[in-house]
């Protein structure tokens, strides 16, 4: 640009009197600014000469004054006279910057042309290849799946990037490439919308998270990674979960159809993972080798130590147990004594709700029968009623029994019928009462209730009684005629039939149902009590100990009384049972039964948790029970109870018949050493006390040693021994039962046990079984020969072991009760005696109800 100079001093010329002559005006050329300063930049007017070259500029004279540019900031205020034009005039041309607009942004993008990507195809690849999301494998393109929706991005919107393989498709998303592709596009637009159809498929079908099993279900292909399922490492790690590792095969084990239905169930479920080393658990049955110690330097010639090799134990001799018949014909078979087990574990439960007498409950331990005779188990024509020839209860018991069960029928009316029914229940009760025990009148009275009951539709009939034994003579009276459709009842077993249809339509009383949530109120009371007695003589002991150095028969003594607490918490805990059944099978096919204790001993259990040692100690007058009736075996509560065949190495009692070992018949262990060698038997026949160290409860310091003298011979030292075998010390120890359906019990109460009531009915759990695995379990085998019944799984055989385990440590418990102290014989002799004396040497006569029970009045 050119600048007149002359114009920027025209104001600031010197006075005429010193102005120098006017110089001549240079011009100078000045190059073009690089900024373009059209359209809303002008500092002053441009020439219109549109030349290539700017115009001259003239230069000032080395004596003029210097100009400052009008676009420079002024450091001091001038007035406006000082101002040239141009510089007044700059401000006002200055203009706004322009906004930028982005319409011709918008245009282009959208106008411009797509990328194309370039082909990858080599020699290894002719289709070409491509990563799997899942596995990051690389794959060929023909057996791969590119995800067809489009992604809505910032500014553009594009095809999903995720491509999964065949085997991840299958494997981990149960879905099938083939059946995909061949699918192909479907014409619906509501389906299409928004996908890529240039693959020739769609791969998504919607946005919305859907569970595996339902788009497994619908037969709807999605790509996981839209779907929001994907379960590759970098998927999962964005959700803050670990990776999977390798899960197919566990999916094939459990059948699911792909790993995502697996991950559906559990979200955090994990495999074996690559480059984790070794993650299967190690075997607990193997030893570990020590490794032998490093040895820092060679020159010092100083012998490293040997590994210490694994001691191998011999393996621990299997025990001779005792095998002691008991006195039943073999002919009394399992079938002829599970009805009469029943009567009486129902009974005994709810003995209070049928009102019986502690006189009439004892009737019920002899399973065998009360006979007066020897049955000849050899007489065949004896064999079909051998039940009946036996016997059974006395007939005011079977009175009592049918009075009980009759009175709650009659009080759960009206589930049981109408007036009419609960009519005949009352003329039956009636009859029953005035028949003074006479078992034809009083099945009279229930043939009746039969006929009555048969009236209406859906009621239970019980059936005929038994046939009467042989070569018995009836005698006819005018009170005892034959009104029970000609057939004549002269023995109790004969009703056995009869009282256990009626056991079943009790069952469903309110007042049974009342009982058993009663019964799990007052188990916890009892364990409460338990606990507090314990805590409170442990309390007493610690400070006894601090006070006096006790001694060993101190020691002993109160060891003795912790367990007889624990030991009477689990008597006390089967009068609240919910149901029986047997102990558990063996490996032979043998059943192992544990009858409850009696409610005199229950009573006695329930007295010492209260604190009363008077009661719950020694037994005392006819509630003791001798060691000759119980090596007799005819109280079945007193003794473990099998039913099968005697093994091969096991002993029979000096003077026994040994010729029956291959028939099946019930066998009696009465003595607690002889139960625990039975446990320790099984235990090591079946491989129980291979895989850890199984050690038994040795605390039973007050067990009598003398009554585990074993009468075959065999040495005193065997039965002292030591059995390995699990210890059983829990208060959720289980001695008598298990869950099964053998009694009315087991379907009286379906509900689940309390927790911290001991209901004697689980099996071994997980933990308490060492926490092995249950795979043995899922193999179902069967006896040899015709035998139907199935093997005992490991579990069930350790529940038995342990059962046994618990039952002698009971049992050790109930024997020192019934055993009478040193000189406590004479002590009552004398007082027997005064007693005499004090009566005037009269004894006292026995009144009919004392001597028949409540049940004959």
């Amino acid at each position: 640009m050119s600048l007149p100079l002359s114009s920027l001093h025209a104001q600031r010329a010197l006075p005429s009197s010193s102005r120098s002559p006017k110089l001549p005006e240079v011009y100078v050329l000045v190059p073009r600014s690089p900024y373009s300063l059209c359209p809303s930049e002008a500092i002053g007017a441009r020439t219109t000469n549109c030349s290539h070259h700017n115009p001259l500029t003239q230069l000032r004279a080395h004596n003029m004054p210097i100009t400052e540019s009008p676009l420079t900031a002024i450091k001091r205020k001038r007035s406006e006279e000082n101002l040239d034009e141009t510089e007044q005039r700059a401000p006002e041309t200055k203009s706004k910057r322009p906004k930028v607009t982005t319409m011709t942004s918008k245009a282009q993008g959208s106008t411009r042309p797509s990328r194309t990507e370039e082909s990858n195809m080599t020699a290894e690849f002719p289709n070409g290849f491509f990563y799997c999301h899942q596995c990051n494998k690389k794959r060929d393109s023909s057996v791969g799946l590119y995800c067809t929706y489009k992604i809505r991005a910032s500014h553009s919107v594009a095809r999903c990037k995720a491509k999964y393989c065949r085997p991840c498709l299958k494997n981990r998303y149960g879905q099938d490439l083939d059946e995909i592709k061949d699918r192909g596009i479907d014409g619906q637009s509501k389906d299409t919308a928004g996908h890529d159809k240039a693959q020739g498929y769609i791969f998504k079908y919607a946005e919305l998270a859907v569970p595996p099993s339902i788009f497994l279900l619908l037969d709807l292909a999605r790509c996981p990674r839209c779907l929001g399922n994907c379960n590759c490492r970098g998927c999962r790690k964005a959700k803050g979960l670990e990776p999977t590792g390798n899960l197919t095969l566990a999916a094939k084990k459990t059948g699911a159809d792909s790993v995502a239905v697996m991950l559906d169930r559990n979200v955090k479920m994990t495999g074996i993972l690559p480059g984790k080393g070794k993650q299967t658990p190690d075997d607990p049955n193997r030893r570990k080798v020590p490794k032998p110690p490093k040895v820092p330097n060679t020159d010092t010639h100083v012998t490293a130590p040997k590994p210490r090799l694994p001691v191998s134990r011999k393996p621990k001799p299997l025990p001779k147990v005792l095998w002691t018949p008991v006195p039943v014909p073999s002919s009394f078979t399992l079938d002829l004594a599970l009805p009469r087990i029943a009567i009486r574990e129902f009974v005994l439960r709810f003995g209070k709700l049928l009102d019986m007498s502690r006189a009439h409950l004892e009737e019920l331990e002899e399973i065998g029968g009360r006979r007066s005779h020897e049955v000849d188990d050899d007489d065949d024509e004896l064999e079909q009623d051998i039940d009946v020839e036996m016997g059974w209860v006395g007939e005011t018991c079977l009175r009592a029994i049918l009075l009980g069960l009759l009175s709650l029928l009659l009080n759960s009316q009206p589930e049981f019928g109408g007036k009419q029914e609960k009519k005949a229940i009352q003329d039956a009760i009636q009859e029953i009462k005035a028949s003074c025990a006479n078992l034809s009148r009083m099945w009279s009275a229930l043939a009746a209730l039969r006929a009555e009951f048969a009236k209406a539709d859906n009621k239970p009939i019980f059936p005929n009684p038994l046939p009467p034994p042989q070569n018995t003579k009836i005698h006819t009276t005018r009170s005892g005629a034959l009104n029970g459709g000609g057939i004549s009842v002269t023995s109790t077993a004969q009703l056995v039939p009869i009282i256990l249809p009626l056991i079943e339509m009790v069952l469903n009383a309110q007042a049974i149902r009342d009982e058993f949530e009663e019964g799990v109120k007052e188990a916890k009371e009892r364990v409460k009590e338990e606990k507090e007695r314990a805590k409170a003589i442990r309390e007493q002991w610690e400070v006894k100990k601090k006070t006096n150095n006790p001694d060993k028969a101190t020691r002993t003594e109160y060891k003795r009384t912790l367990s007889a607490l624990e030991q009477a918490q689990r008597v006390t805990l089967h009068a609240y049972a919910l149901r029986f059944a047997p102990l558990g099978t063996d490996h032979d096919g043998r059943i192992y039964f544990a009858l409850t204790p009696s409610v005199a001993e229950r009573e006695a259990a329930a007295a010492l948790l209260a604190g009363d040692m008077t009661k719950g100690g020694k037994a005392q007058g006819r509630a003791v029970v001798s060691a000759d009736e119980r090596s007799a075996l005819r109280r079945w509560g007193w003794f473990i109870s099998v039913w099968g065949k005697k093994p091969v190495d096991g002993f029979v009692p000096a003077g026994e018949d040994d010729e029956d070992d291959d028939v099946e018949r019930w066998w009696g262990i009465w003595q607690p050493d002889e139960i625990r060698r039975l446990a320790d038997w099984i235990a090591i026949k079946n491989g129980l006390a291979e895989g850890k160290h199984l050690i038994t409860d040795t605390k039973g310091e007050g067990r009598d040693k003398r009554a585990a003298a074993v009468p075959d011979g065999r040495p005193l030292a065997a039965s002292a021994k030591t059995s390995s075998l699990p210890k059983t010390g829990s208060h959720e120890s289980r001695s008598g039962a298990s869950s099964s359906n053998l009694t009315p019990l087991s379907v009286a109460s379906d509900t689940e046990d309390e927790p911290g009531f001991d209901s004697s009915l689980s099996s071994v759990s997980g933990e308490e079984s060492g926490g092995e695995s249950n795979e043995d379990d899922g193999e179902v085998q069967m006896h040899g020969g015709d035998d139907p019944r199935p093997l005992p799984s490991p579990n069930e055989l350790r529940t038995l072991v342990k059962s046994l385990i618990e039952y002698a440590e009971v049992l050790d418990w109930r024997v020192w009760r019934m055993q009478e102290e040193p000189g406590c014989k004479e002590d009552r002799a004398v007082k027997d005696k005064d007693k005499t004396k004090a009566a005037g040497g009269r004894i006292r006569a026995i009144s009919p109800a004392n001597f028949y029970g409540r049940a004959a009045r």
